[in-house]
This record gives C-alpha cells, structure tokens and sequence, in this order.
C-alpha cells in the first residue's frame, strides 16, 4: 500500500466528518475504513464498507481490505508480539475472534450463502402461497406450484431490502 494511495473514507468526497452521505449513515471507525466508491463519482453505493486492516503474520506484515460484518468494523488485534488476530464485537457485546483475515473471509462467505439461502427460501414459500393469498386453505394437502402461481409483491420487496 503505498503513501500516495488515497483508500479510506477520510479522503473520499462522500464522506464528511464521521458520517457518509452516500449511504445515509454513520460510520464508526472512519480511520482506516474504505469502500469501492471511495473518490469516485458514483452515486449509490458499490457494494459493502471495507476495513484496512494491518495483518501480521509470522513477522510479515500486510495490509488487507475487508468486509465490515453486519454494519461494524472487524479489525485485527495483536496476539503475541508478532501475530495478530482478526476480532469482531457486536453491538451486544458478541465476540468473534478468527486466527486470520483468510479464516475471517471464508466465515463471512458463509454468512452471505446462509442469507441468500433464506430470501431464496422466502421467495419461493411466496410463490407457492400466491395462489392461495386470498382463499384461505386449512389443509396441506395442495399442490405446490400450478399455472397461477408466481411471485407478489413480497417477493419484490424482500429482494429490494
């Protein structure tokens, strides 16, 4: 990472003191914090924030980019005098802890699986019930998908959240 580069939200032109107009919200750790739209001129946002962290590794040290976890920064946090670990807190006061940035990226691949699994699953539970929305059925014992079965407005609005 060189001096020159411009990567946190200090610098981008969305971002004004601590709190990022471009995406309507407070960020709470703006040091070291970037996202794709940093110095750019887009006008929605490009995916999620991204922490730059600063990771070391058997004395090696790296600087890395990577996803904030459900709106909150993940840093990473010494281990010994030259090891570092990846730690997240929720706003509750959950912690988790992974041996690495490497660890953290496959359980946050994981995490976003899981999530689209689940509007997956609410989109065709509504499909299904669309034929049934306003004839009440008390059985379950009726086919699951037929000619007038299609997606409502619930469908629309899970995926537009």
């Amino acid at each position: 990472m060189s001096n020159d580069e411009v990567l946190h939200c200090g610098n981008c032109k969305h971002f004004e003191n601590v709190y990022c107009k471009l995406r309507n919200e407070t960020i709470k750790s703006p040091q070291q914090t970037t996202c794709r739209n940093s110095n750019s001129a887009k006008s929605k946002p490009d995916g999620v924030i991204f922490a730059i962290v600063r990771e070391v590794k058997k004395g090696i040290i790296a600087y890395r980019k990577i996803p904030y976890y459900n709106g909150l920064r993940v840093d990473a946090i010494k281990d010994g005098p030259d090891e570092t670990n990846v730690f997240w807190e929720s706003y509750d006061g959950h912690k988790l802890i992974f041996k690495d940035v490497d660890e953290y990226l496959i359980f946050y691949e994981k995490e976003l699986i899981k999530k689209r699994g689940f509007i997956i699953g609410a989109v065709i539970g509504d499909i299904i019930g669309s034929v049934y929305e306003w004839n009440n059925i008390k059985t379950v014992d009726f086919p699951l998908f037929n000619e007038q079965s299609d997606f409502t407005d619930d469908s629309v609005l899970t995926f537009a959240t």
